[in-house]
């Protein structure tokens, strides 16, 4: 059994990550850390946990007894994440929700990087950990795992086959309407700079400047992008490039944009490829916020990096049943 731990257990994503985890054939939580809430039980403040065999919150836990941290929550600093990788010992699998930042408020990763997670007294060094483009550095020993955000995965997933292509030009904004909540807990302008730096290493001659624009929805918990942009090639080459992800279990390219109830409970990220003109894409994406880059991803990569089959403990249904015909 993989032994977890989860820091910053209060959290609403740890709550989400401790749901999948009782489900999950493979794994034991062994400690569930919450400032101010040792000795509660956790379904006191978590719902959906009543009759689950889990321990209390706790006020600390042995690290070197995990073999996985997740560490849930606003980011920690870099000499803090440095300390706990230090305590956990190097087999020890550490997967934040938010990278470590250092002394300039700068994410501890590089988008890209093929190192494979080793932290210093000095540094922090972690994969991106966006399965559907950093899968083979975390299958190959990483120690460290940090999550995407849930915009920056849905918009990662979307635009990353265009920019492996070199088909990404000019400025281009992206849409999300998601609920307010997930809105209001985002900072739009760090993650424009994610998903810039991540392109920005993929289609290095890409000279525009991606940004967001927001706007409510009354969904519960998932969200749709949508994106208008020059693109000359046609549609059905467009699905030729998106068949990267046949060989992934949870982003699929259609030709009409669905309905969020596809993906609500679910890790799974739709992209949709169409064409208005001959001239012009539309690009969206649905995905579920609690899930995609959050903790849906977090089990994800944890699978990865245990050796796993991806869908382990994921093989979720959705959670919304609107008709098709009315989305």
């Amino acid at each position: 059994m993989i032994r977890t731990a989860i820091i910053g257990g209060s959290d609403l994503d740890a709550g989400e990550l401790i749901r999948i985890l009782t489900g999950h054939p493979d794994v034991e939580i062994i400690a569930v850390q919450a400032s101010g809430l040792d000795g509660r039980q956790i379904s006191s403040h978590h719902h959906g946990l009543i009759g689950e065999r889990l321990p209390s919150f706790s006020a600390s836990f042995s690290p070197g007894k995990c073999d996985v941290i997740f560490v849930c929550g606003p980011a920690i600093g870099a000499d803090d994440f440095a300390r706990l990788r230090e305590t956990a010992g190097s087999d020890t699998k550490i997967i934040c929700f938010n990278a470590p930042l250092d002394s300039d408020g700068h994410a501890c990763y590089a988008p890209l990087s093929k190192n494979e997670g080793v932290a210093t007294a000095d540094t922090t060094v972690g994969v991106y950990a966006l399965p559907e483009i950093n899968r083979k550095q975390l299958v190959r020993g990483a120690a460290n795992a940090f999550l995407p955000s849930a915009f920056a995965s849905m918009a990662l997933v979307a635009l990353y086959p265009l920019a492996l292509n070199m088909l990404l030009k000019g400025d281009i904004e992206l849409l999300f309407s998601a609920p307010e909540e997930i809105i209001s807990q985002t900072d739009i302008r760090e993650v424009e700079e994610e998903i810039n730096g991540v392109i920005a290493e993929i289609q290095k001659s890409y000279d525009g400047r991606i940004s967001i624009r927001t706007e409510k929805s009354p969904t519960r918990r998932s969200a749709q992008m949508t994106s208008v942009f020059n693109c000359t090639v046609n549609s059905e080459h467009l699905l030729e490039i998106y068949e990267i992800y046949d060989d992934h279990n949870f982003s699929f390219a259609v030709d009409k944009m669905p309905g969020v109830s596809e993906v609500a409970g679910t890790d799974k990220c739709i992209v949709s490829v169409e064409k208005p003109d001959e001239s012009t894409m539309r690009l969206g994406c649905v995905a579920d916020c609690r899930l995609r880059g959050a903790s849906g991803e977090a089990v994800h990569v944890m699978n990865l990096l245990c050796g796993l089959h991806e869908k382990t403990g994921l093989a979720l249904k959705a959670i919304d049943f609107t008709p098709i015909e009315s989305c």
